[in-house]
């Protein structure tokens, strides 16, 4: 499998990229299915392995907190035959409004997704965050309001994307600075 990951960001602002079987982010060197390390370039590639009816996790993370770099496209390729890869995602954002964190992601399709879930890191573990899950319509723009955002903390942010056949991806993490 080929995972390659598009950023604005270039020269100093880096971005680290790396495939997990489980993303724990407590301890982010456990479960490294592949990795492309920290680059200044703008479009990162790298490729593992994957076992049939292996999920994978792939995290898209700033190297300098607050550089600005959250906002990234990506693609994963290569699957084996009858695998099948829910949604083509291509971006994810966080920002702070007056009423909360607004999350907003795209998709360019979405065949055999259901929906999505919102999730923000609390204490070191995903929290979701919206009630109620979040329909697939076939691709396209989402956004999804927290309003019960902590001002005074760094956050991050995840989009679980929900299968049909009940399988999940994830998606992220989107940061957003600490408020002062």
């Amino acid at each position: 499998m080929t995972v390659t990951i598009t950023t604005p960001c270039t020269g100093t602002e880096f971005i680290y990229v790396a495939a997990y079987t489980a993303f724990d982010p407590a301890n982010p060197a456990q479960n490294v299915l592949g990795q492309a390390g920290a680059s200044p370039d703008p479009t990162v590639t790298f490729s593992f392995d994957l076992a049939a009816n292996q999920s994978v996790t792939i995290v898209v993370s700033e190297v300098f907190p607050g550089a600005g770099c959250s906002a990234y496209s990506g693609t994963i390729s290569g699957l084996s035959a009858g695998a099948t890869t829910p949604a083509t995602f291509r971006s994810m954002a966080a920002a702070r409004t007056s009423t909360g964190v607004m999350v907003r992601w795209s998709t360019a399709s979405e065949p055999g997704l259901l929906g999505f879930n919102v999730y923000r890191e609390v204490n070191g573990a995903r929290v979701r965050v919206n009630r109620g899950l979040i329909a697939g319509k076939g691709g396209g723009r989402y956004s999804y309001l927290d309003r019960k955002a902590p001002s005074g903390k760094t956050l991050r942010y995840w989009v679980q994307a929900v299968n049909l056949d009940g399988s999940r991806s994830w998606y992220g993490p989107a940061r957003i600075a600490r408020r002062t």
